[in-house]
């Protein structure tokens, strides 16, 4: 019975114990009435007598066949306890094995995005360089100037991202300082428009409602351009 409620579900081994019980029972129940032959407790003339005497009152009778079922479903219990302890202790095992596999994986990855950020800063600084050097030979050109600064700020963005992807293993506080948020936002849908225009979506925005407050602008502008990409997707 132990062995069986160790590897079987909790139903079987409970079926197990209630078969296990009753067989029990009528095979008592057949030497009790007759039906089937009667085997002593012993050879020895006194304790057979003993035993004649105890299992032919009903109380012992009744009270013994109660022990036994209950003895069986302990045992169930117990080896149905134990079971569940070692999956238990398995599945702690395999979560911390996934949650190392896990940490891995993510170190592999702030390697990797690192040697990207450090490749991708030095090409963005000589765009910025370059951005700048167009806004001093353009001139009066108020829609090439309006281009120039978005690009600027794009290029901004950009060397803001792959700063923060070479803190990505670091516990980098926020950096919070006054910020107007309705234009803040506003700033980051004009870089999202031509990203809608190609998705033939229109981006509204109703700003004024906000004004200024202390934020982290980098991480905020981020946030909201994630939204926008969703919405987009």
């Amino acid at each position: 019975l132990a062995l069986g409620a160790t590897f079987v579900r909790t139903s079987q081994a409970v079926a197990l114990a209630v078969v296990g019980t009753a067989c029990h029972v009528m095979v008592f129940l057949g030497e009790l009435y007759g039906l089937l032959p009667h085997h002593s407790l012993d050879h020895h003339d006194g304790l057979d007598k003993v035993g004649d005497v105890l299992f032919g009152a009903p109380e012992f009778v009744a009270g013994y066949l109660v022990a036994f079922a209950l003895m069986n479903f302990g045992v169930v219990y117990f080896a149905r306890s134990v079971t569940a302890r070692l999956h238990e202790a398995e599945e702690l095992r395999r979560a911390h094995d996934r949650v190392a596999h896990s940490r891995e994986r993510l170190a592999r990855i702030g390697e990797l995005s690192a040697g990207v950020a450090h490749a991708v800063r030095n090409p963005v600084h000589g765009l910025v360089n370059a951005v700048d050097l167009l806004r001093t030979r353009t001139g009066n050109d108020a829609e090439v100037l309006d281009t120039l600064e978005l690009m600027g700020d794009a290029l901004t963005r950009i060397e803001v991202v792959t700063r923060r992807l070479l803190t990505l293993g670091l516990d980098t506080p926020l950096a919070f300082s006054p910020c107007d948020v309705d234009a803040l936002v506003e700033d980051t849908l004009r870089l999202a428009s031509p990203r809608g225009r190609d998705k033939v979506a229109e981006l509204d925005f109703a700003g004024g409602s906000v004004g200024e407050a202390l934020v982290d602008p980098a991480r905020l502008s981020e946030a909201v351009s994630n939204v926008v990409d969703n919405a987009l997707a």
